[in-house]
Protein backbone atom coordinates (compact mmCIF):
# COMPACT_ATOMS: atom_id res chain seq x y z
CA UNK A 1 0.00 0.00 0.00
CA UNK A 2 1.69 3.28 -1.14
CA UNK A 3 1.77 5.67 1.92
CA UNK A 4 1.19 9.23 1.17
CA UNK A 5 3.49 12.11 2.72
CA UNK A 6 1.24 14.89 3.48
CA UNK A 7 4.14 17.84 4.77
CA UNK A 8 6.08 16.74 1.37
CA UNK A 9 3.24 16.61 -0.84
CA UNK A 10 1.93 20.43 0.47
CA UNK A 11 5.93 21.34 -0.07
CA UNK A 12 6.28 20.44 -3.66
CA UNK A 13 2.58 22.06 -4.17
CA UNK A 14 3.76 25.44 -2.75
CA UNK A 15 7.11 25.36 -4.79
CA UNK A 16 4.75 24.04 -7.84
CA UNK A 17 1.96 26.86 -7.05
CA UNK A 18 5.20 30.14 -6.89
CA UNK A 19 6.48 29.03 -10.06
CA UNK A 20 3.15 29.37 -11.38
CA UNK A 21 2.91 32.54 -10.51
CA UNK A 22 6.34 33.71 -11.44
CA UNK A 23 5.32 32.49 -15.00
CA UNK A 24 1.99 34.34 -14.90
CA UNK A 25 3.81 37.72 -13.78
CA UNK A 26 6.51 37.27 -16.68
CA UNK A 27 3.97 36.18 -19.56
CA UNK A 28 1.07 38.21 -19.11
CA UNK A 29 2.47 40.81 -21.81
CA UNK A 30 3.58 38.25 -24.26
CA UNK A 31 0.58 35.82 -24.59
CA UNK A 32 -2.75 34.64 -22.68
CA UNK A 33 -1.81 30.87 -23.22
CA UNK A 34 1.63 30.63 -21.45
CA UNK A 35 -0.50 33.02 -18.86
CA UNK A 36 -3.17 30.37 -18.31
CA UNK A 37 -0.48 27.47 -18.20
CA UNK A 38 1.29 29.27 -15.27
CA UNK A 39 -2.85 30.05 -13.32
CA UNK A 40 -3.04 26.56 -13.84
CA UNK A 41 -0.30 24.95 -12.52
CA UNK A 42 -0.58 27.50 -9.33
CA UNK A 43 -4.50 26.71 -8.99
CA UNK A 44 -4.13 22.92 -9.31
CA UNK A 45 -0.78 22.92 -6.72
CA UNK A 46 -2.62 25.45 -4.61
CA UNK A 47 -6.19 23.18 -4.49
CA UNK A 48 -4.28 20.19 -4.02
CA UNK A 49 -2.17 21.94 -1.28
CA UNK A 50 -5.44 22.56 0.49
CA UNK A 51 -6.81 19.13 0.63
CA UNK A 52 -3.58 17.01 1.55
CA UNK A 53 -3.24 19.64 4.71
CA UNK A 54 -7.26 19.43 4.86
CA UNK A 55 -7.13 23.48 5.19
CA UNK A 56 -9.95 24.56 4.29
CA UNK A 57 -9.79 28.53 4.26
CA UNK A 58 -9.45 29.60 0.87
CA UNK A 59 -9.49 33.58 1.50
CA UNK A 60 -8.14 34.86 4.81
CA UNK A 61 -7.70 39.05 5.82
CA UNK A 62 -9.85 41.53 5.45
CA UNK A 63 -11.44 40.47 2.26
CA UNK A 64 -12.62 37.36 3.72
CA UNK A 65 -16.30 38.73 3.07
CA UNK A 66 -16.14 41.48 0.63
CA UNK A 67 -13.95 39.09 -2.23
CA UNK A 68 -16.12 36.40 -1.89
CA UNK A 69 -19.41 38.52 -1.91
CA UNK A 70 -17.95 40.81 -5.27
CA UNK A 71 -17.60 37.33 -7.13
CA UNK A 72 -21.36 35.91 -5.81
CA UNK A 73 -22.94 39.18 -6.48
CA UNK A 74 -21.43 39.19 -10.01
CA UNK A 75 -22.80 35.65 -10.84
CA UNK A 76 -26.33 36.54 -9.23
CA UNK A 77 -26.77 39.44 -12.04
CA UNK A 78 -26.79 36.93 -15.28
CA UNK A 79 -30.48 36.99 -14.39
CA UNK A 80 -30.67 39.52 -16.72
CA UNK A 81 -28.84 38.46 -19.26
CA UNK A 82 -29.55 37.94 -22.65
CA UNK A 83 -26.68 35.99 -23.85
CA UNK A 84 -25.75 32.98 -21.97
CA UNK A 85 -22.78 32.11 -23.85
CA UNK A 86 -21.23 35.44 -23.07
CA UNK A 87 -22.16 34.65 -19.60
CA UNK A 88 -20.23 31.20 -19.50
CA UNK A 89 -17.20 33.31 -20.53
CA UNK A 90 -17.35 35.47 -18.01
CA UNK A 91 -17.78 33.03 -15.14
CA UNK A 92 -15.06 31.40 -15.91
CA UNK A 93 -12.84 34.26 -15.92
CA UNK A 94 -14.67 35.93 -12.60
CA UNK A 95 -13.43 32.01 -11.27
CA UNK A 96 -9.71 32.56 -12.80
CA UNK A 97 -9.43 36.19 -11.20
CA UNK A 98 -10.78 34.81 -7.84
CA UNK A 99 -8.15 31.84 -7.62
CA UNK A 100 -5.44 33.99 -8.20
CA UNK A 101 -5.74 36.11 -5.15
CA UNK A 102 -6.74 32.74 -3.60
CA UNK A 103 -3.25 31.58 -4.96
CA UNK A 104 -1.45 34.64 -4.08
CA UNK A 105 -2.17 34.49 -0.24
CA UNK A 106 -1.15 30.85 -0.36
CA UNK A 107 2.15 31.13 -3.01
CA UNK A 108 3.62 34.85 -1.74
CA UNK A 109 4.23 34.62 2.38
CA UNK A 110 7.94 35.51 2.65
CA UNK A 111 9.68 38.76 1.24
CA UNK A 112 11.65 36.35 -0.51
CA UNK A 113 9.38 35.70 -2.95
CA UNK A 114 7.45 39.15 -2.69
CA UNK A 115 11.29 40.15 -4.57
CA UNK A 116 10.88 36.97 -6.98
CA UNK A 117 8.06 37.62 -8.54
CA UNK A 118 8.54 41.48 -8.70
CA UNK A 119 11.65 40.67 -10.39
CA UNK A 120 9.53 38.53 -13.03
CA UNK A 121 7.35 41.07 -13.76
CA UNK A 122 10.06 43.60 -14.18
CA UNK A 123 11.74 40.95 -17.10
CA UNK A 124 8.36 40.30 -18.89
CA UNK A 125 7.63 44.37 -18.78
CA UNK A 126 11.60 44.51 -20.08
CA UNK A 127 11.00 41.70 -23.08
CA UNK A 128 7.71 43.86 -23.89
CA UNK A 129 9.07 47.23 -24.27
CA UNK A 130 11.89 45.89 -26.47
CA UNK A 131 9.46 44.23 -28.45
CA UNK A 132 7.35 47.37 -29.03
CA UNK A 133 10.32 49.60 -30.13
CA UNK A 134 11.68 46.92 -32.68
CA UNK A 135 7.72 47.31 -34.12
CA UNK A 136 7.85 50.62 -33.88
CA UNK A 137 11.07 51.15 -36.09
CA UNK A 138 11.03 47.41 -38.18
CA UNK A 139 7.40 47.43 -38.37
CA UNK A 140 6.45 44.33 -36.80
CA UNK A 141 7.52 43.20 -33.21
CA UNK A 142 9.45 39.49 -32.82
CA UNK A 143 6.96 37.90 -30.38
CA UNK A 144 3.77 37.63 -32.37
CA UNK A 145 5.02 39.61 -35.60
CA UNK A 146 2.28 41.88 -35.28
CA UNK A 147 2.43 44.87 -37.05
CA UNK A 148 2.42 48.48 -35.54
CA UNK A 149 -1.12 50.25 -35.21
CA UNK A 150 -2.33 53.18 -37.08
CA UNK A 151 -5.91 53.09 -35.84
CA UNK A 152 -9.30 53.85 -36.80
CA UNK A 153 -9.47 57.36 -37.93
CA UNK A 154 -12.63 57.90 -35.99
CA UNK A 155 -11.56 57.94 -32.71
CA UNK A 156 -9.94 60.91 -33.33
CA UNK A 157 -6.07 60.31 -32.95
CA UNK A 158 -5.20 56.59 -33.70
CA UNK A 159 -5.62 57.02 -37.68
CA UNK A 160 -3.25 59.73 -38.10
CA UNK A 161 0.11 58.50 -36.58
CA UNK A 162 1.87 54.99 -35.93
CA UNK A 163 0.96 53.72 -32.38
CA UNK A 164 2.91 50.93 -30.56
CA UNK A 165 1.15 47.76 -29.70
CA UNK A 166 4.08 45.15 -29.09
CA UNK A 167 2.31 41.90 -28.45
CA UNK A 168 -0.95 43.22 -27.38
CA UNK A 169 -4.11 43.28 -29.66
CA UNK A 170 -4.21 46.95 -29.57
CA UNK A 171 -2.39 50.03 -28.11
CA UNK A 172 -4.57 50.86 -25.84
CA UNK A 173 -4.13 47.41 -23.88
CA UNK A 174 -0.42 48.00 -24.42
CA UNK A 175 -0.68 51.19 -22.51
CA UNK A 176 -2.73 49.49 -19.43
CA UNK A 177 -0.26 47.45 -18.77
CA UNK A 178 2.36 50.09 -19.10
CA UNK A 179 0.24 52.01 -16.89
CA UNK A 180 1.08 49.61 -13.99
CA UNK A 181 4.79 49.00 -15.57
CA UNK A 182 5.84 52.45 -15.49
CA UNK A 183 4.47 53.55 -11.90
CA UNK A 184 6.00 50.60 -10.60
CA UNK A 185 9.18 50.56 -12.17
CA UNK A 186 9.28 54.46 -11.41
CA UNK A 187 9.22 53.61 -7.74
CA UNK A 188 11.66 50.59 -7.42
CA UNK A 189 14.29 52.59 -9.68
CA UNK A 190 13.73 55.68 -7.59
CA UNK A 191 13.28 54.47 -4.12
CA UNK A 192 14.87 50.89 -3.95
CA UNK A 193 17.80 50.35 -2.49
CA UNK A 194 19.44 47.65 -5.23
CA UNK A 195 22.78 46.51 -6.10
CA UNK A 196 24.43 48.26 -9.27
CA UNK A 197 23.29 45.67 -12.12
CA UNK A 198 20.22 45.72 -10.10
CA UNK A 199 20.13 49.48 -10.61
CA UNK A 200 21.43 49.17 -14.26
CA UNK A 201 18.28 47.16 -15.02
CA UNK A 202 15.60 48.72 -13.59
CA UNK A 203 16.52 52.21 -15.17
CA UNK A 204 16.88 50.43 -18.79
CA UNK A 205 13.75 48.90 -18.39
CA UNK A 206 11.96 52.09 -16.87
CA UNK A 207 13.48 53.94 -20.18
CA UNK A 208 12.14 51.56 -22.51
CA UNK A 209 8.62 51.53 -20.95
CA UNK A 210 8.16 55.09 -20.77
CA UNK A 211 9.43 55.42 -24.46
CA UNK A 212 6.73 52.47 -25.07
CA UNK A 213 4.09 54.41 -22.97
CA UNK A 214 4.72 57.75 -24.83
CA UNK A 215 4.04 56.27 -28.11
CA UNK A 216 0.92 54.50 -27.58
CA UNK A 217 -0.20 57.97 -27.23
CA UNK A 218 -2.70 57.00 -24.38
CA UNK A 219 -4.60 59.84 -22.39
CA UNK A 220 -5.38 56.84 -19.70
CA UNK A 221 -1.72 55.89 -19.62
CA UNK A 222 -0.76 59.47 -19.14
CA UNK A 223 -2.76 60.08 -16.39
CA UNK A 224 -1.62 57.03 -14.46
CA UNK A 225 1.79 58.44 -14.84
CA UNK A 226 0.75 61.99 -13.68
CA UNK A 227 -0.97 60.06 -10.55
CA UNK A 228 2.17 58.04 -9.75
CA UNK A 229 4.71 61.61 -10.48
CA UNK A 230 2.74 63.81 -8.01
CA UNK A 231 1.89 60.44 -5.71
CA UNK A 232 6.22 60.35 -4.98
CA UNK A 233 6.53 63.41 -5.17
CA UNK A 234 4.38 64.00 -1.78
CA UNK A 235 4.04 60.43 -0.47
CA UNK A 236 8.61 60.46 -0.85
CA UNK A 237 8.96 63.92 -0.50
CA UNK A 238 10.59 63.60 -3.69
CA UNK A 239 11.99 67.66 -4.98
CA UNK A 240 13.62 66.09 -8.29
CA UNK A 241 11.20 63.89 -9.61
CA UNK A 242 7.92 66.09 -10.73
CA UNK A 243 10.66 69.12 -12.04
CA UNK A 244 12.30 65.99 -13.99
CA UNK A 245 8.73 64.99 -15.86
CA UNK A 246 8.13 68.66 -16.63
CA UNK A 247 11.35 68.70 -18.05
CA UNK A 248 10.02 65.78 -20.24
CA UNK A 249 7.11 67.17 -21.26
CA UNK A 250 8.27 70.50 -22.69
CA UNK A 251 10.92 68.21 -25.03
CA UNK A 252 7.99 66.13 -25.83
CA UNK A 253 7.15 68.33 -28.73
CA UNK A 254 10.77 67.97 -30.13
CA UNK A 255 10.69 64.50 -30.08
CA UNK A 256 6.54 63.43 -30.80
CA UNK A 257 5.56 63.10 -34.81
CA UNK A 258 4.02 66.18 -36.30
CA UNK A 259 0.76 64.87 -36.92
CA UNK A 260 -0.01 63.84 -32.93
CA UNK A 261 1.35 67.72 -31.76
CA UNK A 262 -0.77 68.72 -34.52
CA UNK A 263 -4.33 67.36 -33.01
CA UNK A 264 -3.26 68.21 -29.59
CA UNK A 265 -3.31 71.73 -30.13
CA UNK A 266 -6.52 71.70 -32.12
CA UNK A 267 -8.39 70.94 -28.95
CA UNK A 268 -10.95 73.02 -28.03
CA UNK A 269 -11.25 72.35 -23.78
CA UNK A 270 -9.52 69.86 -21.95
CA UNK A 271 -12.02 67.60 -21.44
CA UNK A 272 -12.04 67.28 -25.22
CA UNK A 273 -8.66 66.23 -25.04
CA UNK A 274 -9.41 63.31 -23.01
CA UNK A 275 -12.44 62.38 -25.32
CA UNK A 276 -13.38 62.35 -28.36
CA UNK A 277 -16.91 61.61 -30.20
CA UNK A 278 -16.99 58.08 -30.23
CA UNK A 279 -15.89 57.52 -26.57
CA UNK A 280 -18.76 59.59 -25.66
CA UNK A 281 -20.77 57.70 -27.56
CA UNK A 282 -20.00 54.44 -25.45
CA UNK A 283 -20.34 56.01 -22.25
CA UNK A 284 -23.98 57.32 -23.29
CA UNK A 285 -24.85 53.63 -24.25
CA UNK A 286 -23.29 52.44 -20.60
CA UNK A 287 -25.30 55.00 -18.63
CA UNK A 288 -28.55 53.96 -20.99
CA UNK A 289 -27.63 50.44 -19.47
CA UNK A 290 -27.57 51.49 -16.23
CA UNK A 291 -30.50 53.59 -16.03
CA UNK A 292 -32.76 50.61 -17.35
CA UNK A 293 -31.14 48.28 -14.70
CA UNK A 294 -29.53 50.28 -11.72
CA UNK A 295 -29.11 47.77 -9.35
CA UNK A 296 -28.47 44.09 -10.86
CA UNK A 297 -27.44 45.39 -14.16
CA UNK A 298 -27.75 44.04 -17.33
CA UNK A 299 -25.55 40.82 -16.76
CA UNK A 300 -22.58 39.94 -16.38
CA UNK A 301 -20.03 39.90 -19.79
CA UNK A 302 -23.40 41.11 -21.71
CA UNK A 303 -22.11 44.65 -22.77
CA UNK A 304 -21.08 43.92 -25.94
CA UNK A 305 -24.43 42.23 -26.85
CA UNK A 306 -26.94 44.60 -25.64
CA UNK A 307 -24.85 47.70 -27.16
CA UNK A 308 -27.43 47.98 -30.12
CA UNK A 309 -30.04 47.83 -27.72
CA UNK A 310 -29.12 50.93 -25.78
CA UNK A 311 -27.01 52.99 -28.07
CA UNK A 312 -28.57 56.38 -28.78
CA UNK A 313 -29.46 57.53 -31.69
CA UNK A 314 -27.02 58.62 -34.40
CA UNK A 315 -24.39 56.40 -32.87
CA UNK A 316 -22.96 53.83 -35.86
CA UNK A 317 -21.11 51.35 -33.41
CA UNK A 318 -21.89 48.18 -32.42
CA UNK A 319 -21.26 45.70 -29.88
CA UNK A 320 -18.60 47.93 -28.32
CA UNK A 321 -17.12 48.02 -25.29
CA UNK A 322 -17.87 50.83 -22.97
CA UNK A 323 -14.17 52.61 -22.92
CA UNK A 324 -14.27 53.18 -19.39
CA UNK A 325 -14.32 50.20 -17.13
CA UNK A 326 -16.44 51.37 -13.93
CA UNK A 327 -19.51 52.77 -16.32
CA UNK A 328 -18.90 49.60 -18.01
CA UNK A 329 -18.82 47.17 -14.76
CA UNK A 330 -22.15 49.39 -13.38
CA UNK A 331 -23.49 48.37 -16.16
CA UNK A 332 -22.83 44.48 -16.37
CA UNK A 333 -23.20 43.91 -12.35
CA UNK A 334 -25.16 46.89 -11.69
CA UNK A 335 -24.18 49.90 -8.92
CA UNK A 336 -24.14 47.51 -6.29
CA UNK A 337 -21.35 45.63 -7.61
CA UNK A 338 -19.69 48.35 -8.71
CA UNK A 339 -19.83 49.43 -5.18
CA UNK A 340 -18.55 46.13 -3.93
CA UNK A 341 -15.32 46.06 -6.20
CA UNK A 342 -14.81 50.05 -4.97
CA UNK A 343 -15.15 49.15 -1.20
CA UNK A 344 -12.82 46.62 -2.11
CA UNK A 345 -9.92 48.52 -3.04
CA UNK A 346 -10.54 51.28 -0.15
CA UNK A 347 -10.30 48.58 2.14
CA UNK A 348 -6.89 47.40 0.77
CA UNK A 349 -5.86 51.14 0.80
CA UNK A 350 -6.95 51.52 4.36
CA UNK A 351 -5.34 48.20 5.41
CA UNK A 352 -1.92 49.15 3.13
CA UNK A 353 -1.91 52.19 5.41
CA UNK A 354 -2.47 51.22 8.87
CA UNK A 355 0.90 48.60 8.67
CA UNK A 356 3.20 51.29 6.85
CA UNK A 357 4.73 52.40 10.04
CA UNK A 358 5.22 48.83 10.70
CA UNK A 359 7.12 47.24 8.00
CA UNK A 360 11.10 47.64 8.59
CA UNK A 361 12.67 46.25 5.46
CA UNK A 362 13.31 49.41 3.22
CA UNK A 363 12.62 47.08 -0.19
CA UNK A 364 9.53 45.66 1.17
CA UNK A 365 8.18 49.39 1.86
CA UNK A 366 9.52 50.33 -1.42
CA UNK A 367 7.33 47.41 -2.98
CA UNK A 368 4.55 48.36 -1.45
CA UNK A 369 5.19 52.10 -2.78
CA UNK A 370 5.68 50.82 -6.02
CA UNK A 371 2.59 48.19 -6.10
CA UNK A 372 0.08 50.70 -5.01
CA UNK A 373 1.39 53.35 -7.82
CA UNK A 374 0.75 50.47 -10.18
CA UNK A 375 -2.29 49.25 -8.86
CA UNK A 376 -3.35 53.05 -8.95
CA UNK A 377 -2.24 52.92 -12.55
CA UNK A 378 -4.58 50.66 -13.64
CA UNK A 379 -7.69 52.42 -12.00
CA UNK A 380 -6.54 55.46 -13.34
CA UNK A 381 -6.03 54.54 -16.98
CA UNK A 382 -9.38 52.78 -16.76
CA UNK A 383 -11.25 56.00 -16.43
CA UNK A 384 -10.89 56.23 -20.38
CA UNK A 385 -10.27 52.34 -20.97
CA UNK A 386 -12.49 49.42 -20.49
CA UNK A 387 -9.23 47.85 -19.45
CA UNK A 388 -10.69 45.05 -16.52
CA UNK A 389 -12.24 43.79 -19.07
CA UNK A 390 -9.89 42.35 -21.34
CA UNK A 391 -8.32 38.81 -19.92
CA UNK A 392 -4.26 39.21 -19.45
CA UNK A 393 -4.87 43.11 -17.98
CA UNK A 394 -7.15 41.65 -15.90
CA UNK A 395 -4.76 39.35 -14.68
CA UNK A 396 -2.55 41.54 -14.39
CA UNK A 397 -5.18 43.73 -12.04
CA UNK A 398 -5.88 41.38 -9.65
CA UNK A 399 -2.36 39.99 -9.45
CA UNK A 400 -0.91 43.40 -8.66
CA UNK A 401 -3.62 43.75 -6.39
CA UNK A 402 -3.18 40.67 -4.57
CA UNK A 403 0.47 41.39 -4.28
CA UNK A 404 -0.39 44.67 -2.55
CA UNK A 405 -3.27 43.44 -0.21
CA UNK A 406 -0.18 40.40 0.86
CA UNK A 407 2.16 43.00 2.14
CA UNK A 408 0.70 42.90 5.49
CA UNK A 409 1.36 39.48 6.25
CA UNK A 410 4.22 39.52 4.03
CA UNK A 411 5.72 41.91 6.26
CA UNK A 412 5.36 39.89 9.44
CA UNK A 413 7.11 37.04 8.12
Amino acid sequence: MIKFNAQKIAKYCDLVCFAGLLLTAFYIPVAITPTNIGICLSIVAFLVKKIVTRDPHLIEGDLTFLIPLFFIFAFITTSNAIDMKAVKTGSLKMLKYLAIFAVVSSGIRTPKRLKMIIWAFVFGALLVSVDGIVQFFAGKDFIRFFPAEYGNPLDGIGGQFKRMKASFHNSQDFASYLAVAVPLLLGLFRYGSYQKKQKILLGITLAVSLYCLVFTYSRGAALALLFAVIFFTIAMKDKIILPVILILGVAAPFVLAKSPLTWVTSRHSFIELFTDSSRLQHWQAAVNMIKAHPFMGIGLNNFCANYDKFKSSGDFFSGWYAHQTYLQMAAEIGLIGLGIFLAIIIVSIIRWVKILPLIKDREIKTISFALFAGMMGFLIAGLLDSNLQYSNLAVLFWLVFSLFYRIKNIQEN
